[in-house]
């Protein structure tokens, strides 16, 4: 089962639209609905617990502070995304989407 947030929902939007390709943020939304089974909410406990992150982790980006944050917050463990930046967060088991496979697999030799 896939889920995202209204997060997720709104880089869509921000990175499209700032690139003036409306119709292209409609096309990757829709797809990204369409795909997840839910879409979950950001609540302001949300952002303080990103803030939280944002100081355990410098460097990281704020956006993914608060994909943290709602990660820990409905007990979701493992994350979609080719950005590494998730790799130092003892919470998070990224799945790099171009191998498909968790950090801690893909990082095992044989």
């Amino acid at each position: 089962m896939l889920t995202t947030s209204a997060e997720v929902l709104q880089e869509i939007l921000h990175y499209y639209g700032a690139r003036g390709r409306p119709e292209s943020a409609r096309t990757v939304y829709e797809a990204a609905t369409d795909i997840c089974h839910e879409v979950l909410p950001i609540s302001e406990g949300q952002t303080a617990r990103a803030l939280e992150v944002l100081v355990e982790h410098p460097g990281l980006p704020a956006r993914d502070a608060l994909h943290v944050a709602t990660m820990e917050a409905y007990g979701i463990k493992r994350l979609l995304s080719a950005d590494k930046e998730f790799d130092p967060i003892e919470t998070v088991e990224r799945v790099n989407p171009v191998r498909g496979v968790p950090k801690t697999e893909g990082q095992k030799k044989p």
